[in-house]
C-alpha cells in the first residue's frame, strides 16, 4: 500500500494518506490498514458507523391450545402455577393439561412395603411401626444395609469402615454405630463431637471423658528490653489500639519500638525529578498537576520520568497526536492541553472540525462546512435513506441569565439533549419530526437561511451547537414550530 494515493476529504484532495493523517491528527498506520480494507476516503478520516445486530428472537417459545407464550414461566404464569411445580410435573411425566393444574393429576403408584409378613400401604406407614426416622433409614440403606437391618429388627453388618456416610466410633471398649448415637450418649452435640475428632483428638476427649491439653502457641514481643506476651499486653501498656500496633509491626514493617512511638518511625522515600527533591511520589505528581494514578500507568508503559511529568514529549505511540510542534499521547491528552474533555473534541472532529477549529484556536465557517453538504450525499447516496429528526429545542442555561433555541438535525434526538444538558442547560424539545437523512439535511439548511437575522451565539464556549442557535420571540416560535411540522409527509 503507497502513501501517493489521493484521497477527498470534505471536498479536499490530499496528494498522500500521510497528508491525511497530519491534517486529521490520525495514526498513519491506521488510515493504511483502512485503505486495505476497502473503506472509502471519508471512512478511513471519520470512520464507520457500526451495523446494529439483528435482536435474536426467542427459541423457547410454547404453544398450548393454539395460543402462543414466549416462554415455559410466561405459560405456567398465565395459569397461576409457579415455574419450579410446572417443570417438576412435567418430569413426572405428567401431561401438560396435568401440569398446568387445568386436568386432575394422574393417580399416585402404590409403594406397598412387606416387612416381616406385615403389610404397610406406605414406607411412613412402615417407619412409624418401627419408630425410625426416614432421615436415618435413608443413611442406613444408602450404606447397603438390607430393610430389615435399616429397621432395626436385624443386627447390622459385623463390619463397617470409616466413610463419609457410616463412621463409627469406639469409646472405652463400647462401639457406636455412628457419631450422632455416641454425642446422644455423652450428651454432646454431634457437630461439636464430628470437630473435636477433625483437630485430632482422642474419643475420649472428644466425648470429655479425658482432658484434652491444648498447644498454644504464644507470641512474645520484645520492647524496650522488656518482654511481652501478646500484642494486647504491649498496645495496653502505651494506651495505643492493638490493631494499630499489630499493623505497624506486621503490614509496615516498623520495630515494637517505632510501633509505640519511643523510636521515630520511617518516613516515606524521597522521589527527584529535574533535579529537585520531592517528599513522596505523590507530592511530586501533585506539583505538576497530574495525578497518581496517570504518572503511575505512564511509568508502567517504560516512560521516562521526564516523558511521565510531561516536561518532553511522549515516546511514539498508537494514539499519538502531532500538533504545532508538540507530541501529545493521545487526543485526550491534546484537549486537556487546551482545557477541553476529549470526548467533546472526538465529537468534533467526528463532524468534520479540523483540530484547530475543536480548540477553537480559529474561527469555524458558516453552517455549510459541517459534515453534510451535496457533495458528500452524492458521494454517499446510501445514506440518503436512513432515518433521522429535525429537532427545535428551547435551551435556557442554568443560572437563568441567557435563553435561545437551537435547530438541528441528529439520529438520536434523546442522546443529543443529554450532551447540550451536559454543558449546563437546561433543554425542552418544542417540536422534532422524522425524516430520511438528506430530506432532513435540506429543511435544517432551510431554516438556517429563512432565520439568518435571527443568529444568536451563546457565550459558553465549549458548547457544541453555537452556530445553530436563534433568538425567536413568541409569536415567531409558534411559526418555526408550524413551518418544521409542515415537512412531517416529505417523503424520499
Amino acid at each position: 500500500m503507497s502513501g501517493t494515493i489521493p484521497v477527498t476529504v470534505n471536498g479536499k484532495t490530499y496528494l498522500s494518506l500521510k497528508a491525511v493523517a497530519k491534517e486529521f491528527g490520525l495514526n498513519y498506520a491506521t488510515i493504511v490498514a483502512r485503505r486495505k480494507r476497502g473503506w472509502s476516503d471519508c471512512e478511513i478520516v471519520y470512520g464507520r458507523k457500526r451495523k446494529k445486530k439483528a435482536r435474536k428472537t426467542s427459541s423457547f417459545q410454547v404453544t398450548f391450545r393454539g395460543k402462543c407464550y414466549k416462554n415455559r414461566p410466561t405459560l405456567s404464569r398465565a395459569f397461576g402455577v409457579t415455574i419450579h411445580a410446572f417443570r417438576k410435573r412435567l418430569d413426572r411425566g405428567w401431561t401438560m393439561e396435568q401440569a398446568l393444574g387445568i386436568e386432575k393429576p394422574p393417580p399416585k403408584k402404590a409403594n406397598v412395603q412387606i416387612v416381616a409378613g406385615q403389610t404397610y400401604k406406605t414406607q411412613k406407614d412402615m417407619l412409624a411401626a418401627y419408630s425410625v426416622h426416614k432421615t436415618t433409614f435413608n443413611a442406613r440403606r444408602a450404606r447397603g444395609w438390607s430393610i430389615e437391618q435399616s429397621l432395626g429388627i436385624a443386627a447390622p453388618p459385623a463390619e463397617q469402615r470409616h466413610s463419609r456416610l457410616s463412621k463409627w466410633i469406639e469409646v472405652r471398649g463400647r462401639r457406636f454405630d455412628s457419631l450422632a448415637e455416641c454425642a446422644k450418649a455423652y450428651g454432646i452435640s454431634n457437630q461439636t463431637l464430628s470437630y473435636r475428632l477433625s483437630q485430632g483428638w482422642t474419643p475420649e476427649q472428644a466425648v470429655g471423658v479425658h482432658t484434652h491439653k491444648a498447644r498454644r502457641q504464644k507470641t512474645r514481643i520484645v520492647c524496650a528490653g522488656i518482654r511481652y506476651e501478646n500484642y494486647v499486653g504491649l498496645a495496653r501498656k502505651f494506651g495505643l489500639p492493638m490493631k494499630k500496633v499489630h499493623r505497624r509491626i506486621n503490614d509496615f514493617g516498623w520495630t515494637p519500638e517505632q510501633a509505640v512511638g519511643l523510636e521515630t518511625p520511617p518516613g516515606p522515600e524521597q522521589f527527584e525529578v529535574e533535579g529537585k527533591a520531592y517528599q513522596s511520589f505523590n507530592h511530586a505528581c501533585t506539583a505538576y498537576g497530574f495525578s497518581f494514578k496517570t504518572v503511575s500507568e505512564r511509568l508502567a508503559k517504560g516512560w521516562r520520568t521526564e516523558q511521565a511529568f510531561g516536561l518532553i514529549d511522549p515516546p511514539v505511540g498508537r494514539h499519538t497526536v502531532e500538533f504545532r510542534g508538540k507530541r501529545f499521547e493521545n487526543v485526550s491528552a491534546l484537549a486537556f492541553a487546551y482545557g477541553f474533555s476529549g470526548r467533546k473534541i472526538i465529537d468534533r472532529r467526528l463532524q468534520g472540525w479540523s483540530l484547530e477549529e475543536s480548540l477553537e484556536l480559529v474561527d469555524r465557517p458558516d453552517y455549510q462546512s459541517g459534515l453534510y453538504r451535496e457533495k458528500y450525499f452524492e458521494k454517499h447516496p446510501e445514506l440518503k435513506a436512513e432515518q433521522c429528526n429535525v429537532y427545535f429545542l428551547a435551551l435556557k442555561d442554568q443560572e437563568r441569565t441567557e435563553k435561545f433555541y437551537k435547530i438541528g438535525i441528529s439520529v438520536d434526538t434523546k442522546t443529543r439533549t443529554k450532551s447540550i444538558a451536559a454543558d449546563g442547560y437546561d433543554v425542552q424539545i418544542v417540536t422534532k419530526i422524522s425524516l430520511n437523512l438528506y430530506s432532513a439535511w435540506q429543511v435544517e439548511q432551510m431554516l438556517f437561511e429563512e432565520y439568518a437575522d435571527q443568529r444568536f451565539t451563546p457565550d459558553s464556549a465549549t458548547f457544541g451547537g453555537r452556530t445553530e442557535c436563534f433568538r425567536f420571540q413568541p409569536d415567531e416560535v409558534e411559526n418555526v414550530t408550524n413551518l418544521i411540522n409542515e415537512f412531517s409527509d416529505i417523503s424520499s
